[in-house]
């Protein structure tokens, strides 16, 4: 491995991982239920029963509450709150781009020392 490879290499490296911690800080958790916890929902007359046509819509898997109960209000799937992380990684990215072509195109020292700070860029 030559140096410029290990640079590309080292500064994708902290891109991914700044990347990273920006989906999980702009996901908000999914929350599942357990079959107990449905149950007693169930059992409590918390959720209520799908009506006819959207029963009919929905995929039907026999034995499945799911498909005869809403639950929606209690379990979710995560989400990414796409409006404040998209900008935020379009930061990283040219970031990333801008010392990408300065470790191909320029001097090794200033690339170095770009890399540097780039670790300690904050893009939140």
């Amino acid at each position: 491995m030559n140096q410029k490879q290990y640079a590309l290499e080292r500064v994708d490296r902290i891109a991914t991982r700044k990347i990273d911690k920006l989906k999980e800080k702009y996901t908000r958790k999914g929350k599942t239920l357990t079959d107990k916890e449905r149950y007693c929902l169930i059992r409590d007359g918390k959720v209520p029963v799908r009506s006819e046509k959207e029963f009919d819509k929905f995929s039907y898997h026999q034995n499945e509450v799911t498909s005869v109960f809403v639950f929606s209000k209690y379990e979710w799937a995560a989400t990414l709150n796409t409006k404040e992380y998209n900008p935020r990684k379009d930061k990283i990215i040219e970031e990333l781009q801008r010392i990408q072509d300065q470790i191909m195109l320029g001097d090794a020292a200033e690339a170095l020392g770009l890399i540097q700070k780039f670790k300690s860029f904050d893009e939140v």
